[in-house]
Order: C-alpha cells, then structure tokens, then sequence
C-alpha cells in the first residue's frame, strides 16, 4: 500500500464560494458597463452621421432616411439580454459583497483611538 506524499488539504473551499462569486459577477457588471459605454458612444457617431447625411442629402425629414434607428433597435436588445444575463448571475449576497469589492480604496488613514472627537 503506498501513502501520500503530501498531507491532504483541509482549507474549506465553501468559505472562499462567496467571495469568487463577487468577484465574477463585479467582472460581469464592469463588462456589461463596458458594453453600455460602448453602445453610447456608437449610437451617438451612427446618429451624427446620419444626420448629417440627411441633411446634406435634404431628407433630414423623411422617417425612411433614419437607418440609425435599426442599429439602436437592434443593439438595444443585445445590451438588455446582456443586462439580463448579469441580473440573472448575481449571487444573492451582490448587493453588500460586491460593493466591497467594486469600492475604491483610498490611503488609508491612522485611526485615533483616544476617543476625543
């Protein structure tokens, strides 16, 4: 019979379960905002362009000269599944864990233990 050579582990993985799930889904939120970013800034040139080609062209008043408004519609439904999909993955602790993890931290100050204020 042959023995192991090292000692079997007797960390507990179930306590390290939440702070993985925060993290991933504070990953999943940074992505999704990401994405929205992403969303604005597209829209916003699709649109500039449009209008200009509309107006330049004279059919800045013809609802069918509006192609922009296919994209918005479109992409609009990819970033609400996207939404969707985080909202769906957000472990039930989300509120208060990734807060911790999404906060920034600052320099860290002496604490006064004196109590005088």
């Amino acid at each position: 019979m042959t023995t192991p050579t090292e000692a079997p582990s007797h960390r507990n993985h179930a306590a390290d379960e939440p702070a993985a799930a925060a993290r991933r889904y504070a990953d999943q939120r940074r992505a999704f905002y990401g994405h929205v970013g992403g969303f604005a800034t597209g829209m916003f040139i699709m649109f500039a362009v449009n209008l200009v080609t509309n107006i330049s062209a004279g059919t800045a008043g013809d609802w069918d000269a509006w192609w922009s408004v296919w994209a918005l519609l479109g992409w609009s439904i990819g970033i609400a599944v996207h939404g969707f999909v985080v909202w769906l993955n957000r472990p039930s602790f989300a509120s208060s864990a990734t807060e911790q993890i999404d906060a920034p931290r600052g320099p860290r100050t002496p604490r006064d233990d004196s109590g005088e204020k």
